[in-house]
């Protein structure tokens, strides 16, 4: 568990780790067949207007992407190259660069990451990294769940009923935007709003 620290306008894990929201959508469940389609990042900026950083990418030729995926987030090749889409190498290359930028910025020692439901998101994130040859593995950063810390907390948290973003949001009176389709950089904005409503509640995150 980890109780966070303000520093600098944002939260930190520790004296050394800066904390960042991450959110990935996904073309399926499985990590070798469907495609990653969108990472997303936020900081849970204190008191400052979020501001998420995103990367699309086209599915690999050996990805595909379910349809039932399509129905969630909307996926279409023409959709996606309206947002900017790349491939998969370069998208995960402008990732890693940007961690790394972040990182110096705030001048943290270390990076920690933080998901709803971050089992999924860290399997599907480090195994595409590995796939486009960077050296990444579970060691790499530390993940930290909201949906984890929300269901072992929920006797602390008035009013909620079921665990997924948008409840537990809900529970601390955060207000998603209604759109037709999931966002991966909307997530990232409601992910960081619940991080900070369960600090100012004492509520300390759980690693996944």
């Amino acid at each position: 568990m980890s109780h966070l620290i303000e520093k600098q306008g944002t939260l930190w894990t520790d004296s050394k780790t800066l904390l960042i929201y991450l959110d990935v959508e996904t073309g399926g469940f499985s990590v070798d067949q469907n495609a990653l389609l969108s990472v997303s990042i936020c900081l849970p900026l204190i008191n400052r207007k979020f501001k998420p950083l995103d990367w699309y990418m086209f599915p690999s030729s050996n990805r595909w992407v379910h349809r039932e995926a399509r129905a969630v987030n909307g996926f279409s090749y023409e959709r996606w190259r309206n947002r900017g889409a790349i491939s998969l190498e370069a998208a995960l290359d402008r990732f890693v660069y940007a961690i790394e930028e972040i990182q110096a910025s705030f001048n943290a020692h270390n990076v920690a990451f933080c998901a709803h439901n971050a089992l999924f998101d860290r399997r599907f994130l480090l195994y595409n990294l590995q796939e486009t040859g960077w050296d990444a593995d579970e060691s790499t950063w530390r993940w930290y769940c909201t949906k984890r810390t929300c269901r072992y907390y929920a006797n602390q948290i008035n009013g909620i009923r079921s665990f997924s973003l948008t409840t537990c949001c809900d529970a601390f009176r955060i207000r998603s935007r209604q759109a037709e389709y999931h966002e991966s950089n909307e997530d990232v904005i409601l992910g960081s709003k619940l991080i900070l409503s369960l600090s100012r509640k004492g509520i300390g995150l759980l690693e996944a």
